[in-house]
């Protein structure tokens, strides 16, 4: 059974809210694309490097220059370590997205609440000790959400950053090998 003026609120009526859920919606969207595309193609340029080395290797000493394996051992490292960081990225991305999903039933406790506040007072104020609950419940589960949703998306830039970081110093290292070739 549904109290009078929940289908309104389920309906969604008012259009400018409805406006401002669809913006937030489609930026959201729009990062979490980004960070897709960020993770991936840290995964491809620390992979695609870590698997070029040995051919580097075999063509270098084809051509009698002398290259110890053992000189690309810090380079190799740099773009392992960049893959793990991509990894660990994800699985914070992956969380973090979940931690919002699952706030989202408490958001929309807290706007019906709103809603009925801002449009119906008379029912809001007959059914006041219903709404205070509600609020009381959802709104420290939020809080908590919205902490830990920033919580793990700072980690997953840290992350981000750092197989980034390793790719461009695994670079750095293995032009550095190549360049001492004589």
């Amino acid at each position: 059974m549904t109290r009078k003026g929940e289908e309104i609120v389920s309906g969604r009526s008012d259009k400018s809210l409805d406006r401002a859920n669809a913006h937030e919606i489609a930026f959201n969207q729009m990062s979490a694309n980004f960070a897709m595309l960020a993770i991936r193609s840290s995964f491809l340029l620390n992979g695609a490097a870590l698997f070029a080395l040995p051919p580097v290797l075999i063509g270098f000493s084809n051509n009698g220059d002398s290259v110890a394996a053992s000189s690309l051992f810090w380079p190799a490292a740099y773009f392992v370590f960049g893959v793990v960081a991509s990894g660990i990225c994800s699985f914070f991305a992956y969380v973090n997205y979940q931690i919002i999903a699952e706030s989202s039933k408490n958001r929309q406790r807290l706007e019906y609440v709103k809603w009925h506040r801002d449009h119906m007072p008379e029912y809001f104020e007959a059914n006041k000790k219903h709404f205070e609950e509600t609020k009381s419940i959802n709104r420290p589960k939020l809080n908590s959400a919205n902490k830990w949703a920033s919580i793990t998306a700072r980690i997953g830039v840290i992350f981000a950053v750092a197989g980034f970081g390793c790719f461009f110093r695994g670079c750095q290292l293995a032009g550095d090998v190549l360049l001492a070739i004589k």
